[in-house]
This record gives C-alpha cells, structure tokens and sequence, in this order.
C-alpha cells in the first residue's frame, strides 16, 4: 500500500491515488481547519481507518467530499437544504 508522505502531493509518479492520507496531508489536500477535518470525522462525512495510534482518512472519502459528483444525491441534497451560507 502506497502512503502519501506528509507534503501536497497526491498521487506517486505511476498516476495511482494513496489509499489512505494522514490527517495533516487530508488538511493540506483539502484547504480545511484541524478543526473542520476532525468535526467531519466525527460526523462521519470522512471515513477513517486507525493503525496503531494513528488516524488516516480514506482518499476516496476526501476525494467525495471535494468533489460533489462523487456524492451520492441524498447527501447532495441534504447540503443543498442546510447550506445557510446564502443567508449571511
């Protein structure tokens, strides 16, 4: 299993994604807070596998959160309706 290092890159020089990505490299990857990534942690809009002591969030689930079109609508839907940033 290939492990992206702490830094902004990605994907290894064959074009394959990381499985997994630690939580600073999740931070890095997506532009949000400590605090943002661990609230959607808990929310469960990351998914996270534990090895030893260390949290690694799943690339995939990252990539679906940045990427609207991975989700499935119902979630789509639900941030559509809770977005309240159109009311500031």
């Amino acid at each position: 299993m290939w492990h992206a290092p702490d830094d902004t890159r990605t994907i290894d020089p064959q074009g394959l994604k990381p499985l997994t990505v630690t939580v600073a490299t999740a931070r890095r990857i997506s532009g949000l807070g400590n605090t943002t990534i661990w609230a959607l942690i808990k929310a469960r809009r990351l998914e996270t596998v534990h090895v030893g002591r260390r949290t690694l969030v799943t690339f995939r689930s990252l990539e679906a959160l940045l990427d609207p079109s991975l989700q499935p609508e119902h979630t789509q839907e639900y941030d559509r309706q809770n977005d309240h940033s159109q009311l500031e």
